[in-house]
């Protein structure tokens, strides 16, 4: 059975030959349109599936939208896929690249750690390489260096030489990353413009899903492909704008504007997700975005719908409150998988995972938080490898990075290595004296009692000074990891011998997982960041931690930096259907925290 389609949905469907814009609200059926779209081209133009091309930005969305073309008997199936995966197999069809060639995130952190040492860049922390990664990987995309993404302790001028050793390191020895894909299919495509045509012909018809996270590579190689009949379609919202950081700008949907005169604009406003309050509010902030298009958003539904704020002292009452009320509305039937937690910054969850656990828990030994606790998984770490020449990877990255021992991870690259062989590589490098100081340490811990053991680990070691500036730069209260810390080691206080210990907190760990496991009902309660939530939808949203400097993060200090954190915020709000709770508190851990300038924005008072 056919859905009916509203005249706005109906008009973009309908659409044939030339670009066309559809800017989708929150919840106005963009994945609808997609589907009878492709619907439409093949039953009403007789055009042939596998000419339509569908470009996604995840293979969730390109495998859902397949699977709703076959559902509608349409055979063959159009090409669906992510700008990655697209372009890989384009460049495979062209033997551009090999498989065994395309590098995974651990070869990619190996390599960034040669770079960097080949630089010289002692003082560059080891924490710090997924943040060099993403810089790359920005620059890749936009062209340029955005100093805001990589580490205050590294300048533009040691991000131009880690870039080009890392160039070195990947594409001079043949290898390549997922970035690497869109820059060489563009490459090729200007350099071979007879095998352009080759596949401009292949896709007379292109359609891009979510269009407003386009960065400039994607834009300009998407865009070229579709000429010279510019049949491309693009759906999108530039208002769920929300990943600048790896250069998507939704100020390209307003460039196609100028890009194609004669485009065909299409504006979906009708909200059919969420209850007319959170439409309005919503709807209310995100106009103060000033580079937008202009939309007029109402709600499908007739119910108001309800919006709560929650105020407290700190995080600790902040998650007693926030607790509480999902534990009210668990109680009055409402299903688990109906209530989502959503954050800014992961930190500001803790307090509400350990209260929810604590009104929860019927067993303690259910609880696994004990066990996952990178103190307890750090610490564990060192004794571990303090009784073995052969060593996990895992263990030893966390051992040589937390704290950093101003080694780095090179030599490290293996599932298990050997101590021995490592310190062998260390000793030929400028990290010997500290390579060897670190085995002795490790040697000492061999020798002591577990307790004893852990009390040198935390005391002696740094960890202790590692957990308080942790927990100081991340605005949370060092006492939560002092806890884990002090009772693992009350823990140990039983045992006489390291690999004992060892053996029973690994066998106490699993049986915990295992019970809780067993005891884990069919749904339950979502925890997502804001950018995670992204595409999906609950009856009841909690939004927590709605602070100036949280959201806004205190890194948002230009006018553009703050539009993309008020979307960000937008999409947040956007996943209620029903009721939206939001919490506020003033601390967090020793930082003292004011209202987010949002609230306001989108509430009218606050």
């Amino acid at each position: 059975m056919r859905k009916i389609l509203s005249a706005e949905q109906q008009e973009a469907v309908n659409h044939f030959r030339g670009p066309c814009l559809c800017m989708a609200g929150p919840g106005s059926g963009k994945t609808l349109v997609l589907t009878e779209r492709i619907a439409s081209l093949v039953r009403v133009h007789g055009i042939e599936p596998r000419s339509i091309l569908v470009v996604t930005f995840t293979r969730d969305a390109a495998a859902s939208m397949k699977r709703r073309s076959e559902e509608d008997h349409i055979y063959p199936s159009p090409a669906f896929g992510t700008f990655h995966s697209v372009f890989y197999n384009i460049l495979l069809r062209e033997g551009r690249v090999r498989p065994e060639n395309l590098i995974s995130g651990r070869k990619a952190l190996g390599l960034i750690s040669l770079s960097v040492n080949e630089c010289g860049l002692k003082e560059v922390n080891t924490e710090y390489y997924p943040a060099l990664l993403r810089t790359i990987s920005f620059y890749k995309n936009t062209g340029f260096l955005d100093e805001n993404l990589y580490p205050n302790d590294t300048t533009t001028e040691d991000m131009k030489r880690i870039i080009a050793k890392f160039g070195e390191h990947t594409v001079g020895d043949g290898y390549f990353d997922f970035d690497d894909i869109l820059v060489e299919t563009r490459r090729f495509f200007k350099e071979h413009p007879e095998r352009l045509a080759f596949w401009q012909k292949k896709f007379p018809f292109i359609l891009v899903d979510e269009a407003q996270d386009m960065n400039r590579l994607q834009y300009e190689t998407i865009t070229e492909l579709a000429r010279p009949l510019d049949n491309l379609f693009l759906v999108g919202d530039d208002d769920q704008a929300i990943y600048g950081f790896r250069g998507s700008d939704p100020s390209f949907l307003l460039q196609f504007e100028k890009d194609y005169p004669d485009v065909h604009k299409v504006i979906l406003n009708k909200n059919y997700r969420s209850d007319n309050l959170i439409v309005s509010s919503s709807a209310k902030l995100i106009s103060q975005n000033k580079v937008r298009f202009e939309k007029n958003l109402t709600a499908a539904s007739s119910d108001p719908g309800t919006i709560e704020i929650i105020t407290a002292r700190d995080e600790h009452e902040e998650g007693r409150l926030v607790a509480e009320k999902i534990q009210l509305l668990l109680s009055s039937g409402v299903p688990a998988s109906q209530i989502a937690v959503l954050y800014r910054n992961r930190l500001v969850s803790t307090c509400l995972v350990q209260e929810l656990s604590r009104l929860s828990r019927e067993k303690s030994e259910t609880d696994t938080s004990f066990y996952k606790s990178f103190v307890v998984k750090d610490i564990l770490s060192y004794l571990t490898i303090s009784q073995s020449d052969e060593v996990k990877r895992e263990d030893f990255v966390a051992a040589l990075t937390h704290p950093d021992r101003n080694i780095g991870i090179i030599g490290v690259g293996r599932s298990e290595l050997s101590k021995n062989e490592w310190l062998s590589k260390m000793k030929k490098t400028v990290f010997k004296n500290e390579a060897e100081f670190f085995i002795n340490d490790l040697k000492f811990i061999a020798s002591l009692s577990p307790s004893s053991a852990i009390n040198y680990i935390i005391k002696k070691m740094g960890y202790a000074k590692y957990i308080r500036d942790f927990s100081y730069k991340n605005g949370m209260d060092a006492s939560i990891y002092n806890d884990h810390a002090a009772t693992l080691l009350k823990e140990a206080a039983a045992y006489r011998h390291i690999g004992d210990f060892i053996s029973d907190m690994q066998e106490k760990k699993e049986h915990a997982i295992i019970t809780e496991e067993k005891e884990k009902k069919p749904d339950s309660i979502g925890y997502y960041t804001f950018h995670g939530s992204k595409g999906l939808e609950f009856d009841n949203v909690f939004i927590i931690g709605a602070c100036d400097g949280i959201t806004p993060s205190e890194k948002a200090d230009t006018a553009v930096r703050i539009e993309e954190e008020r979307r960000v915020f937008y999409v947040a709000m956007t996943r209620a259907k029903k009721n939206l709770y939001i919490s506020v508190a003033g601390k967090y851990g020793n930082h003292t925290y004011y209202p987010s300038p949002f609230l306001k924005e989108a509430f009218g008072t606050f």
